[in-house]
């Protein structure tokens, strides 16, 4: 490798993280498997205590709401539930492996 070559680092968007909702694996970014991580506990969680838990500080907060689309994709529609002016709550079970 010619000098100063570094191998090319993974992109946060890279898919990752395997997540198993009702016996179907699920492949994942790692933004949003660090979103999933968030929500895992099944309580209600802001968009500032998403932000923090995992780990999107370089993001506009409207894509933290693009990420939960796209995990409701991921898992179903009914797998993440709104809570007015509250945030965010994971109501379906899914294991996540790595």
């Amino acid at each position: 490798h010619p000098v100063g070559w570094m191998p090319p680092m993974a992109s946060t968007s890279d898919p990752a993280v395997t997540a198993i909702v009702d016996g179907t694996a699920v492949t994942l970014s790692h933004r949003s498997a660090a979103v999933l991580e968030a929500l895992a506990d099944g309580t209600v969680v802001s968009r500032e205590q998403l932000i923090r838990h995992a780990g999107l500080h370089d993001l506009s907060q409207r894509r933290c709401e693009g990420i939960i689309v796209e995990l409701r994709k991921a898992l179903g529609p009914d797998a993440i539930v709104n809570v007015r002016r509250r945030g965010w709550r994971l109501v379906t079970p899914v294991e996540i492996t790595r």
